[in-house]
């Protein structure tokens, strides 16, 4: 077992960092994926309709554990 974090069921070392979470890697590749647009008159209604999405709840991507795998006693409910 590695890590100093919680631990699934399994053993497995779940971690506190982001980068020991699952679906870390695929949070990441998504997140570079989405083009900024830059220059003239595009920049800032991007800006602004990328702002109200987040707000809304999109184009966020959390990487922890989910609240199922908590309750179901896949990882530790303490961490």
């Amino acid at each position: 077992m590695t890590g100093s974090g919680p631990t699934t069921n399994a053993g497995r070392s779940v971690g506190l960092r982001a980068s020991d979470a699952p679906y870390f890697c695929e949070a990441i590749i998504s997140f570079a994926q989405r083009a900024i647009p830059f220059g003239g008159d595009i920049y800032e209604p991007w800006r602004a309709s990328m702002c109200d999405a987040m707000r809304a709840g999109k184009h966020i991507n959390f990487v922890g554990p989910n609240r199922q795998d908590v309750e179901r006693g896949h990882i530790a409910k303490d961490h």
